[in-house]
């Protein structure tokens, strides 16, 4: 009887994971996008920082709390991007 009522079901069951597995991947391509742009809108802000510092234009110490980020972490990114 299960078998057979399996089988009745099965249409439906594969429809309702198609679609289960269609809203997953709507649903990680939205947190992608927010991630990457917010993401990529720090990263801009650090570069601009970065710059400043490094042409005497701010105080690291501005810099690192405008960054909401410790002295030492944003010494640390800036290393990355000046050596």
């Amino acid at each position: 009887m299960c078998e057979a009522l399996r089988e009745l079901m099965k249409d439906e069951i594969e429809k309702d994971v198609k679609e289960g597995i269609e809203r997953g991947l709507e649903q990680g391509l939205e947190r992608g996008l927010e991630q990457g742009l917010e993401q990529g809108i720090e990263r801009g802000r650090d570069e601009v920082l970065f710059s400043l510092v490094h042409d005497g234009l701010l105080d690291v110490k501005e810099a690192a709390k405008r960054a909401g980020k410790t002295v030492k972490a944003f010494n640390s990114g800036m290393k990355k991007i000046y050596g």
